[in-house]
């Protein structure tokens, strides 16, 4: 029995002791008081707040299923109940239908005893690093004016503030300014008029991110924003992402992060939340107890953040009108003079207090009698690209001076008004809940969840973009992996070149490599950027800068490999090559095809391969080579590997083996090619067995001549529908339980009024490839795989004749060119499996790839308003078994009927959706996508469902998605001569660092030098997260070797630390020494971090 499953059974032992203690304890309690019939009223009290705790304990001990999902979170509010509790009724308003928001009229804004109502007023300029004009574009365009002309006005008017989010726009601007305003700006920050928030490199989208990224780029603004303008951001800015995550919240809170606003949630929803008097809320992870993981959150009332938006919810005309910055007739701006500021002043004193009600909340007395509160209200005067000129803050400030003035005086409307920051707006607030929690108990209502998907007005669901431009998503997340693995292999060739006082030549050029590849990844995650929800210019942009990063990690993990395999005598970029290239920005990945010569001639070829994880991993390789010798040996310093072939063309095949790899290693295989078979047993001197067996290959098997169509290995069985050549049905060969129908089909919905945003389908999916495929069947030692091929579309469906994890799962790849087809146009592609799983419209999708959130299906409500976004992993089950869909990149998905799971991969549509873009989406390309379902089955003691609002993955689910979104990476060297030029054994080129497996559910979501601006060394940050697994459910396989605690001594073996820190997120704050053997493994679903020196 495993270790957590005996603690499993026995806090549940435990908690059945406590049920029977209560139980025992309240009869002897009934007895005592029926017996005497002396009842006064505490007696009674007393007996009825019993009978409340123990139904409750009993109700709570009946659900209970697992120990790691019971623990009560304490929350008045979860997101994934609103629904329930919302009304969708729909009010005309002139363009479109709006969701009915609940607020009062102008009467509130009038009467004797009207409580004093406080406006801070914050001026902003809401900047996009690509949207309508590349970063450049917009920066030499735009956003330099702004930011030189805030300097001026800010010094002008000594009572005018700004805020500003986007870390990659201060830095750009930085690099033009000379060191006067360098230092005028630290002046204005330090005095409180210019506020950082958020302090990102950029603003992220929340739904498709990956959340290792996200906290990189999150990195990299807070340490430029520390080292150039000493700043540590206090308050997260995103008003302007598609919905929320539940994730981000606790991320910025560990980040020094103590409050934040967000804008862009379903409409419905935030009306519900209004009613509830719970806009403002304190935003607590679903799985945390912990308050200290809880960040205040301000919910913006109306639909958008421009000033028009201040007035609402169907009054934005009105404030349109105090738009100062527009000069032009047409935008109907009224500006303030002297004979109509009363009439101004009047109107927008109404839409105040008008928007102040719905932050209101009840305050009463002991006779529930309504009591005087304070009331306090931001207004955020911003657009897109606003203050560009110096009159736009002069026009700002004169106008709404005047109307301070004016509405200052007016004792009877008891308003005061000043221009101020969100820093300002959360001191007042929060000290005022201070002295309501003393005087009446009265605190923020609690919420957990999250806030997607996204609606603004007439059921537009914003779930189209978790799937517009998928090619760029999957190279976004090649970059992300090969610049993370880059990351941590330079920190320990760092690391070690200072312990062992060797030189690390390139270390400059590696830490200004990762540093170009990490800007533009970080870049790319802004809300319009791995969205795909830009103009086609922006977006062919992002593709060229994804690209070149991509080059730039792979360039910087050469030189990586040099300096750990051979200390810098090898020049990495001159012998090391990539096997798999993308020969363009919009070529998926293929083989680099290498040249196999006679092993006398240039002393044999080299495979180099690393192992990213912090776990012992058994993977299989690849890489094509083109050769006229017919035998081939590869081999390690270990001995002879078995191989599989398959041929490309005549003299060219694809090698495939399997290897097996210590935790984040490096190890070379060799690769020899003889004419003869005695030719290579006479360079071995032994008799060596050919390594390369005959494949069974059939060629397009016409439905007629097939026999049943399968694949299997030692673990599993698949079979495959003749038809389609889809997976069909899978099981584990020996657990009876695990049996599950796959039936696997590719439709598409034809869009009724989808655009780049949002989804809005024409009815239900229909099918969409016609024709018959040519099915090809490859069978081998080490891999086997069907493909079915169509005109435009191709699905490979393979199993790994391995042990361990990679052999557990049923591997998906999909390739489709959607231009390919006309009957494409305006439709939107999935993939679905209809199983025989009895989720009853329960499902769970991963979010951010940091949490699994549960999902409801509402048959009632529209197919759109079904859809979540996923990142790498989609979860149904029942009370027997378990089926997992891995991703290897960002999907919209969706669970619609029984048993179903869907993923859309792609989506061509012509129309603009009203959204800004002002286009549609028809520039697809070739693009690939990969997948692995694999199914659990519970064990007898736990066959029933657990909490419905989130779930844990189970142990093998991690090293599956581990293995799929982190994968294996190898280089190859062709002319093996090349170490011998350089005096190297060849025979033991290898690097590993430690030597047992961290624990399964413990991830290394970042390891990185911190670089200052001029690249010398600034420490190294190490950020762990610990993700907890289901128990209940039978686990094939374990880590293998691996340590219960985690130190400093255990991940960083003979190498000398200086100096190690605990610290915030982000490095900013510490919070103190930490030893070699303290434990650095975090607490369930926690995020740690660590700075070092060495």
């Amino acid at each position: 029995m495993s270790i957590g499953r005996y603690i499993c059974r026995k806090r549940r032992f435990l908690k059945i002791v406590q049920f029977f203690i209560l139980f025992f304890f309240f009869r002897v309690i009934q007895i005592s008081f029926f017996t005497t019939n002396e009842f006064d009223g505490n007696s009674i009290v007393f007996i009825k707040e019993f009978n409340k705790t123990f139904q409750k304990e009993s109700k709570r001990l009946n659900t209970f299923q697992n120990p790691s999902l019971d623990s009560t979170n304490h929350a008045d509010l979860y997101t994934y109940d609103l629904p329930d509790i919302t009304s969708y009724e729909f009010v005309s308003g002139k363009r479109f239908k709006e969701y009915v928001i609940p607020v009062k009229d102008e009467k509130v804004a009038y009467g004797p005893n009207l409580d004093p109502l406080e406006v801070l007023l914050i001026p902003f300029s809401h900047v996009d690093p690509g949207y309508g004009l590349t970063l450049e574009n917009y920066y030499q365009r735009m956003s330099k004016h702004t930011l030189n002309n805030m300097v001026t006005k800010l010094e002008q008017y000594s009572d005018l503030t700004f805020q500003w989010a986007e870390t990659i726009f201060l830095e750009r601007w930085w690099r033009d300014i000379s060191d006067d305003m360098k230092t005028r700006v630290r002046a204005l920050i330090q005095n409180g008029r210019l506020e950082i928030l958020s302090g990102g490199w950029v603003m992220p989208d929340e739904a498709v991110t990956h959340y290792s990224p996200v906290i990189d780029q999150l990195i990299e603004g807070h340490q430029w924003l520390w080292e150039n303008l000493g700043v540590m951001p206090k308050n997260n800015w995103a008003n302007d992402p598609f919905g929320y995550s539940s994730t981000y919240p606790y991320i910025w809170k560990k980040s020094g992060m103590e409050n934040m606003v967000i804008l862009r949630i379903n409409q419905a929803i935030k009306a519900t939340l209004m009613k509830k008097q719970a806009l403002e809320f304190i935003w607590k992870p679903l799985w945390s107890t912990n308050s200290s993981n809880d960040i205040l959150c301000h919910l913006m009332p109306y639909r958008g953040y421009w000033i028009g938006d201040t007035c609402g919810p169907y009054n934005q005309h009105i404030c349109r009108e105090y738009a100062f910055m527009h000069t032009n007739p047409k935008d109907k701006v009224v500006f303030v003079t002297e004979q109509n500021v009363a009439e101004r002043a009047r109107i927008l004193y109404e839409q105040y207090r008008i928007t102040a009600e719905v932050y209101r909340r009840d305050n009463l007395n002991a006779k529930n009698e309504s009591v005087s509160q304070n009331l306090y209200l931001p207004i955020f005067l911003g657009e897109d690209f606003s203050y560009v000129h110096g009159k736009d803050y002069d026009l700002i400030y004169d106008n709404y001076k005047r109307l301070f003035k004016y509405m200052n005086a007016k004792r009877e409307w008891n308003i005061n008004l000043k221009f101020g920051t969100i820093a300002e707006y959360f001191e007042k607030i929060k000290a005022n809940q201070e002295k309501r929690t003393a005087e009446d108990g009265s605190r923020f209502s609690k919420l957990s969840g999250d806030f997607l998907p996204y609606t603004d007005y007439q059921n537009d669901y914003w779930t189209g973009y978790y799937s517009t431009r998928p090619f760029i998503k999957h190279l976004s997340r090649e970059l992300q992996n090969t610049l993370k693995m880059a990351d941590i292999f330079h920190s320990y060739a760092h690391a070690h070149a200072q312990t062992s006082g060797s030189a690390y030549s390139s270390y400059a050029e590696v830490t200004a490599l990762l540093r170009d590849a990490r800007r533009d990844l970080g870049m790319f995650l802004h809300h319009d950027g791995i969205t795909g929800t830009s103009v086609l210019p922006v977006i062919q942009d992002f593709r060229l800068k994804i690209f070149v990063a991509l080059s730039k990690a792979k360039r910087a993990m050469k030189l990586i490999t040099a300096q750990l395999l051979t200390l810098g005598n090898l020049p990495g970029l001159d012998v090391f090559k990539d096997t798999i290239k993308r020969s363009s920005m919009t070529s998926i990945p293929e083989y680099e095809i290498m040249n196999l010569s006679t092993n006398f001639k240039v002393g044999g070829s080299f495979l180099v391969v690393a192992n990213p994880s912090v776990r012992k991993r058994r993977d299989v390789v690849s890489f094509a080579a083109k050769s006229k010798d017919k035998y081939t040996f590869i081999s390690s310093a270990h001995g002879s590997v078995e191989f599989q072939t398959q041929a490309i063309n005549d003299d060219t095949h694809r090698y495939l083996f399997s290897v097996e790899l210590p935790p984040l290693s490096i190890k070379t295989f060799r690769i020899e090619a003889f004419k003869t078979k005695k030719d290579m047993n006479a360079t071995y001197e032994e008799d060596v067995v050919l390594k390369q067996p005959e494949i069974n290959i059939q060629n397009e098997i016409h439905a007629g001549d097939r026999d049943k169509l399968f694949l299997e290995n030692t673990y599993l069985y698949v079979e495959i529908d003749n038809d389609s050549g889809f997976p069909k049905r899978m099981k584990i060969k020996d657990d009876e339980d695990s049996e599950i129908d796959v039936f696997t089909q590719v439709l598409a919905y034809s869009s009724l009024r989808s655009g780049a945003y949002i989804f809005a389908p024409d009815g239900n999916a229909k099918q969409y490839l016609y024709s018959k495929p040519a099915i090809v069947v490859s069978k081998g030692p080490v891999v086997s795989e069907i493909k079915s091929i169509y005109a435009s579309f191709m699905l490979i469906t393979r199993v790994y004749n391995v042990t361990g994890i990679k052999g557990m799962g049923v591997h998906i790849t999909t390739e489709f060119d959607m231009t390919k087809e006309r009957k494409s146009l305006n439709k939107e592609l999935v993939l679905r499996f209809q199983t025989s799983v009895d989720n009853r419209n329960i499902f769970y999708t991963d979010q951010n790839s940091f949490q699994l959130i549960g999902r409801k299906t509402r048959a009632n409500r529209l197919i759109e308003e079904n859809y979540y976004p996923i990142t790498s992993m989609m979860v149904i089950e029942d009370s027997k078994k378990r089926l997992t869909l891995h991703t290897a990149q960002p999907h919209g998905a969706a669970s619609l009927r029984n048993g179903w799971m869907e993923v859309m991969l792609d989506r061509r549509v012509t129309r603009d959706d009203d959204k800004g873009l002002g286009q549609g989406v028809t520039d697809n390309v070739l693009t690939v996508a990969n997948f692995v379902l694999q199914v659990d089955t519970r064990t007898r003691d736990h066959n029933e469902l657990q909490e419905f609002r989130y779930t844990f993955p189970s142990e093998s689910n991690l090293l599956m998605n581990e293995i799929l979104n982190e994968p294996t990476y190898s280089l190859f060297v062709e002319e093996g001569k090349r170490f011998r030029e350089f005096d190297l054994n060849e025979e033991v080129l290898e690097f590993s660092t430690f030597k047992d497996s961290l624990p399964c559910g413990v991830l290394v979501a970042g390891m990185r030098i911190l670089a200052k601006s001029d690249l010398t060394y600034n420490g190294t940050s190490l950020v762990l997260h610990y993700k907890p697994t289901l128990s209940g459910l039978k686990e094939n396989i374990v880590c293998g070797n691996r340590v219960d605690d985690i130190t400093l001594r255990h991940m960083y073996p003979g190498i000398r630390i200086k100096s190690a820190k605990e610290t915030s997120l982000t490095h900013l704050h510490e919070f103190g020494e930490t030893d070699l053997e303290d434990n650095l493994r975090p607490a369930d679903m926690e995020l740690r971090s660590f700075k070092l020196m060495f």
